[in-house]
Order: structure tokens, then C-alpha cells, then sequence
């Protein structure tokens, strides 16, 4: 018999378990699946972050153009950004850098 997926809940209460058990504040996840897995939003265009803190709080950073969908996911806060322009290209890291601080 399969064993069922864990709850949004109870994958928070495991990854919160192993951030203290390692001494970690914090998961920083960068790839589609990961942010998937931690706050049920699949980044269109892949260029979003999702943070767990060992205090169990959820954020994504994440495209403005992508809020809706982000949102729809169960993270505690959706923070967005603008992605680069025309006139200017700039790389994931350097536009959500100031969000992650937070």
C-alpha cells in the first residue's frame, strides 16, 4: 500500500524538525519542485524562491506577474518582484536579494 502525502502542515512541522536538528535558521529553496514542495506554488517561469524558517513561517519571492498563482499556495507571505526590463537585464539573485534579507 502507497503511504499517503504528507499534509502542507505536516511537511512544515518536518522540515521546521530537521532546520533545528541541523542548527539552521533557515531553507532557502530555488528549484520549481523545492518551492513546490514548501508552499504548493509551481513557479511558471522558475525564477522564484521560497524560504522556511525553524519558526515555521513560509515566504516566496516570486514575479509580479506570477502573484496570482503564487498566492493561491498556502506560504505565509508572497513578496514580489519585478523582473529585469528591455533596458535592463538582471539576474534572479540580484532583484530578489533585498526580499530574502527580510
Amino acid at each position: 500500500m502507497d503511504t499517503p502525502a504528507p499534509s502542507n502542515s505536516e511537511r512544515i512541522e518536518r522540515l521546521v524538525g530537521a532546520l533545528r536538528e541541523a542548527q539552521l535558521d533557515a531553507l532557502v529553496c530555488t528549484t520549481p519542485s523545492d518551492v513546490l514542495l514548501v508552499s504548493g506554488y509551481w513557479p511558471i517561469v522558475g525564477n522564484a524562491v521560497a524560504l522556511v524558517t525553524r519558526d515555521g513561517h513560509v515566504s516566496v519571492v516570486a514575479p509580479e506577474d506570477e502573484r496570482d498563482v503564487a498566492e493561491r499556495g498556502w506560504a505565509n507571505e508572497v513578496i514580489v518582484f519585478q523582473p529585469g526590463s528591455l533596458d535592463e537585464i538582471v539576474s534572479t539573485p540580484q532583484v530578489v536579494c533585498e526580499s530574502l534579507k527580510r
